[in-house]
Parts: C-alpha cells; structure tokens; sequence
C-alpha cells in the first residue's frame, strides 16, 4: 500500500484536488510501497514510510530549479506543473499538465460535461477569467467578434471569483471554441478543462513537452490575429470530427489516467 501525504497544503481547499485524487488513486491501484507526496513547497519534505514520488504543483515561478529536495536520497521522481525549459530535465524532474480546478465561490465541481456534439452546441465561443494585462488584447478582439458570433465572455475579479464552478464547465460543455490564453504560468487549467469538455481550444504557443505533442489544438502567435476569418476557418471544418480529436487527446496526455501513466512509466 502506498503511503500519500498532502503537505504544507490545504488539501480541502486546493483547485486541483479532483486530480489529485484522481491521479493517486490509479497509482494506488497499479503500484505500492511508495509515499506519494503531494505539494507546493520545494524546499521541504516529510519524513516518509517509503521511498518518495513527489508531485509538486503551485510552484509558478520556476524558482525551485532542477533539484529540488536535493538533500533527500529517497526521492525517486519530482512530477511539476508549469513547465518551460529550465524547470524539468526529463531524468529526475518530469513535466506533467496542470490539471483542472475543481472549486470556485466556494462551490465544488460535479463533472465536465462533454458530451453534447459540437455542432450542437449553442456558444461560438467561450471565456470566462480573472483581468490580467496579459489577456487586454484578447479581451478586446471577443467583444469586437461578438458582433458576428454567439460568445460569452466575462472578466472576473480574481481567480475563482467568476462562474460557480459546475456552471463554468456547463458552459465548456455547451461552447465550440474556448480561447486559452497564458495567466501567470504558460500552463493554464483552463487548457486542460476545455479539452476534457470537448471543445476546440485555441491557444498560445507552448514548449516541447510530451502532454503538448501531436495535440489537436489551434496555436495562435498573437490574439490580434484572432480575426472572422480565423474562427470561419476553424467552424468550417468538420468540427465534430476536431471534437472527437480533442477527447482521444485529453485520455492520451491531460487525463488523470495518462498522468498516472507516465508517472509510472518514470519512476
């Protein structure tokens, strides 16, 4: 049986604790004797039953390096969220998707909801997210397109300050397109939650790592170019086909069980 540690981390109010769980889990299934230790601390670990996984999310700013937990001997494997060069070197620190939240206004998520065809689906396009200076441009290109296509889009105060949880991916759930733009980190949840929900996404351009690879997704340079041309192009092709596209790629790289695979496959 493995050992699984939540630390310096409020388990009950962490925006990935659905993937998490879901992650530990099928670990739990497929291996034993090892101490799963999930954290945001990259400086400090606890003292362990087993040789330990450590799974470290939160660490945005890349400030741990390339060996963390350098003093622990019985560390196997670091798995992190927000990768850019420099931050993972596929030997001892192993890039892995940021997963997706699960808690908003303090309510809990049910479950994605992608099972309604795209070409039934009501909304052109879809975001909803906090106002950074980042995302102006794309802010101001959504409400120009709103003049030709059916969107919702809303700035929102703070992170998981907008749509109550459930109602946010209803709405992934009901939308073609979901514009993913970059926030604090290049890796973003809400990449991951429109896959999962079906949607086609577009979305900045992103480095050489494995959960990137062969990925159905429309990369975009600037969010200047997102023009009526641009989302002509993608709605005139065969979108439940992309759709189709979009899940097999979500359970292939961005799943709870593709993540639990590839740690497997890295230990």
């Amino acid at each position: 049986m493995n050992e699984v540690i939540f630390y310096n981390v409020d388990r009950d109010n962490l925006c990935e604790t659905n993937y998490f769980d879901g992650i530990v889990d099928i670990l739990n299934q497929r291996i034993s004797n090892y101490s799963i230790i999930i954290t945001a601390d990259h400086e400090t670990l606890p003292k362990t039953k087993h040789r330990k996984i450590v799974i470290l999310g939160g660490e945005e700013t890349g400030i741990a390096g390339l060996r963390p937990y350098s003093e622990y001997n019985d560390v196997i494997a670091v798995f992190r969220f927000y990768n850019v060069k420099g931050r993972y070197d596929n030997k001892y620190v192993f890039p892995i998707p940021p997963g997706y939240n699960c808690r908003s206004n303090d309510s809990d998520m049910i479950r994605m909801y992608p099972e309604k065809k795209l070409s039934d689906r009501d909304y052109d396009i879809f975001y909803s997210g906090q106002v950074l200076g980042c995302r102006n441009e794309l802010v101001n290109r959504l409400e120009v397109l709103s003049n030709d296509y059916n969107i919702y889009s809303q700035v929102n105060p703070s992170f998981r300050r907008g749509l109550d949880i459930d109602d946010y991916y209803r709405f992934l759930g009901n939308t073609k397109i979901c514009v993913a733009p970059t926030g604090a980190s290049v890796d973003t949840f809400r990449y991951v939650e429109a896959c999962g929900s079906g949607c086609i996404v577009i979305t900045t351009p992103k480095d050489d790592l494995w959960y990137y690879h062969n990925t159905p997704v429309f990369f975009i340079d600037d969010w200047s170019l997102l023009t009526n041309s641009y989302i002509d192009n993608i709605l005139s092709m065969d979108i439940d086909t992309l759709q189709d596209d979009t899940l097999k790629y979500y359970n292939r790289c961005l799943s709870t069980e593709a993540v639990a695979t590839y740690i497997i496959q890295n230990i």
